[in-house]
């Protein structure tokens, strides 16, 4: 579980994954540090805490998440953050991975959607793109 209870306002390159079982996980997060991702940036997300730490509504985040969540409400995020969030609820473990630049991306969207995880997307500072295969 992540340390730092750091809030996912799913913007700032990164790439998020649902996978379903432990091992899953394990196999992912090997890929992503095989493109040079540091264990310690690899965000992990399980259960009830993944759940409010996602925060689709961001009332466990204070004025600032709702307003961020509210905003998102205008675009495609925000269906997407509830589904991913969704998982958390059926037992599932959600995964984010910084990357460095757009070569790191495609270098990481390359491994991994051939791998077990099930949805991906891709943020940047200002945009929300799924590609999940």
């Amino acid at each position: 579980m992540n340390q730092d209870n750091e809030w996912v306002s799913f913007f700032g390159n990164h790439i998020f994954t649902v996978v379903h079982t432990d091992d899953e996980s394990q196999q992912v997060r090997v890929l992503a540090e095989q493109t040079g991702v540091a264990p310690e940036d690899i965000k992990v997300y399980e259960g009830r805490e993944g759940y409010k730490e996602i925060d689709p509504t961001g009332k466990h985040h204070g004025l600032k998440g709702k307003l961020v969540r509210a905003l998102q409400n205008f675009g495609e995020e925000l269906p997407r953050i509830r589904q991913f969030a969704e998982h958390m609820k059926k037992g599932h473990i959600g995964l984010g991975f910084p990357y460095r630049d757009n070569e790191h991306k495609e270098e990481l969207l390359a491994l991994l959607k051939p791998s077990p995880a099930r949805e991906l997307l891709y943020t940047t500072a200002t945009n929300f793109y799924d590609v999940t295969p």
